[in-house]
């Protein structure tokens, strides 16, 4: 990072917001907010779409590139023409300190359903524009969703085979049949995207740059497995998880953290896995044009990773796969211009991720939380920092607060 600066962290659903939760429109009267404060960087969590089966978590998200729906502004709809001011509901008492995602569903789902109905099957240019530019994700993606509904919720691998094994024909069959439903998927996105760049630009109005989050891996009931599954080691019959990430036994946890998500099958036939690389390039693509800067999840996952076999029930019981290296973020240079990353270099950390955090020219992450000990080595004491190319915290999103 090229300038130092005062940061916040704060995921934009812990925002006061009328219907359950903060949103884009809660996000831009925030940005007055820290211009007066001196704050010239705001970091949030993933923006994808959530699944209420995992906690609404932004790591278990049903799509990489897709962004909330939640986080759409019933208000912003009303000015950008999308609906009337009678079409809001009267506010329910919800309270400007506790999340309340089921009533941010409920609202935000009626609201869009609405919007979409009264475009009567006519969609302005550049919605057009739209589907067309991000066709590469979206396409998938509303067919994802589509068929979720189709199969009450069920994660794909337990869809029909037809379904499942993504045949051409039944998935053409079926996006005839229910082309309204894909393209009120793709309206929502649209919606959603048109929102965030206005956000974008109030941002940059008050000298704010805006920090985003990609997590390493992706939920295995994504849109991204179940259009990618030669990109993930999965079982070819049943597209269950053949490993699963996580990881080894640490100060957190006395059995590791056995996180569930499936891993990235990096080679092909004894070469980089090029479907994978197109997929992370998309991926590194579509953060660039909603942040300035992003921290990369278990950042050390490129240099290697705990690899879990299926049947583990915890994370105890692993092996050490080695990653990608430096030849993945040279790959990725053209994808990521202009794109500030962060490697998020936290636990298990050896010489070796140390040194590609190095190559790579990445700031790393100091805790202030993880500080103050009987340790004066203690690596996260300030005065044994290492290099001024760090960014450091309070406390992470999976601290509590330093109040």
């Amino acid at each position: 990072m090229q300038q130092r600066k005062a940061g916040i962290l704060l995921h934009i659903s812990s925002l006061p917001g009328a219907y359950g939760i903060g949103d884009i429109g809660s996000s831009l009267s925030f940005m007055p907010f820290l211009q007066r404060g001196g704050i010239g960087c705001w970091q949030f969590l993933p923006t994808s779409p959530v699944a209420e089966a995992f906690g609404y978590s932004p790591y278990m998200g049903y799509s990489a590139l897709a962004g909330n729906p939640l986080f759409i502004s019933p208000e912003m709809l009303v000015e950008d023409g999308f609906l009337e001011e009678a079409d809001l509901p009267p506010l329910k008492g919800a309270s400007p300190y506790v999340v309340d995602f089921p009533l941010a569903k409920e609202v935000r789902t009626g609201l869009i359903q609405k919007a979409y109905a009264r475009q009567g099957g006519h969609f302005p240019g550049e919605f057009t524009l739209f589907c067309r530019q991000h066709g590469h994700w979206l396409d998938d993606y509303a067919l994802f969703m589509a068929l979720k509904d189709e199969f009450a919720q069920k994660s794909w691998s337990k869809w029909p085979r037809e379904f499942q094994s993504r045949d051409k024909a039944a998935l053409s069959l079926f996006a005839k049949s229910h082309e309204p439903q894909l393209l009120y998927v793709k309206f929502e996105q649209f919606i959603f995207f048109s929102q965030w760049q206005k956000l974008r630009e109030v941002a940059a109005k008050h000298g704010v740059s805006l920090f985003g989050d990609i997590p390493i891996y992706v939920g295995h009931d994504s849109a991204d497995v179940w259009a990618h599954q030669s990109c993930f080691e999965l079982d070819p019959v049943t597209g269950e998880p053949l490993s699963v990430a996580g990881v080894p036994p640490d100060y957190f946890s006395e059995t590791g953290q056995r996180w569930g998500n499936p891993l990235y099958r990096w080679q092909s036939g004894g070469r980089k896995n090029e479907r994978l690389y197109r997929w992370w390039q998309h991926r590194f693509e579509q953060i660039c044009l909603m942040v300035d800067q992003v921290r990369i999840d278990h950042f050390r996952g490129f240099e290697s990773y705990w690899s879990i076999d299926q049947a583990e029930e915890t994370a105890m019981n692993g092996t050490w796969v080695q990653g990608p290296g430096f030849a993945f973020f040279k790959a990725m240079e053209k994808s990521v211009a202009g794109l500030e990353i962060i490697a998020e270099d936290l636990g298990i950390i050896t010489p070796a991720v140390e040194a590609l955090r190095d190559e790579c020219g990445f700031p790393g992450m100091k805790i202030l939380q993880f500080a103050f000990g009987d340790d004066e080595t203690n690596s996260y004491l300030p005065h044994n920092y290492e290099t001024t190319n760090t960014v450091v915290y309070g406390g992470t999103h999976d601290n509590d607060t330093a109040v």
